[in-house]
């Protein structure tokens, strides 16, 4: 049986990038240019949801050609909601629950599925069938949350995906920085990665972020004056 991999969680901007570096990752710096790699775009707005899911259901069906696996990847599908609100019958599937079955009967061993997007509900069964899915294949599933301001121990965990993500940099930042961050960009995670872009490389190999660096070259705003205060 071939592997199946789930990239999702509300987290729009961080489901995005996994995604797209778990595929050059496998593919290079030019994934779309793989032949072994087959795309099927979500993303767009203008496109029905059926006619996405139509195509995916009908890429998986068709045997590799020329090569011996192949790989397709769903990309940033954002339509889960319409594709859930399909009506589903015994004589008329929703597609939903075609890709389900698709899933649950067993895919060539010469089939790698990848399937990435924000808003998948955990609640709904093909959530749940997914999750055993990339467990018995051999893949993975990887889900990104945003964090709840509201949520006990906030800052707390601020802290720890600013220190994370300040470790996939191969750096530390220091108490002081890493609160600064947190205070000035929250759980904006595309701003983040921004932030932390333009101090990477402004300390240059410096192996720590100190505050003293996110005072001089993080984005000015009343925050920030009001650290500076």
């Amino acid at each position: 049986m071939g592997k199946l991999y789930l990239i999702s969680g509300n987290e729009e901007f961080s489901v995005k990038e996994r995604a797209t570096e778990f595929i050059c990752q496998l593919f290079g710096d030019l994934p779309e240019d793989n032949p072994e790699l087959e795309v099927i775009r979500g993303d767009d707005d203008t496109e029905k949801f059926s006619l996405v899911l139509d195509r995916f259901l009908s890429t998986l069906e068709t045997p590799p050609f020329l090569f011996p696996k192949k790989t397709v990847w769903l990309k940033h599908f954002s339509k889960f909601d319409d594709a859930f609100g399909e009506p589903s019958t015994k004589k008329q599937k929703s597609r939903i629950d075609l890709l389900s079955d698709f899933l649950k009967n067993g895919f060539p061993d010469d089939l790698t599925i990848i399937i990435d997007g924000a808003g998948l509900d955990r609640r709904k069964a093909f959530f749940k069938l997914c999750e055993k899915v990339c467990e018995a294949t051999g893949g993975k599933l990887e889900w990104f949350e945003k964090v709840d301001p509201k949520a006990k121990g906030y800052e707390a965990m601020l802290h720890k995906r600013i220190r994370e993500a300040v470790l996939a940099y191969n750096k530390r930042i220091d108490e002081n920085g890493a609160a600064f961050l947190a205070e000035t960009v929250g759980a904006d995670a595309a701003r983040l990665r921004n932030e932390l872009d333009k101090l990477v490389s402004y300390v240059d190999k410096a192996p720590v972020i100190t505050l003293e660096d996110c005072l001089q070259i993080c984005s000015r705003n009343a925050e920030t004056l009001s650290w500076e205060f």
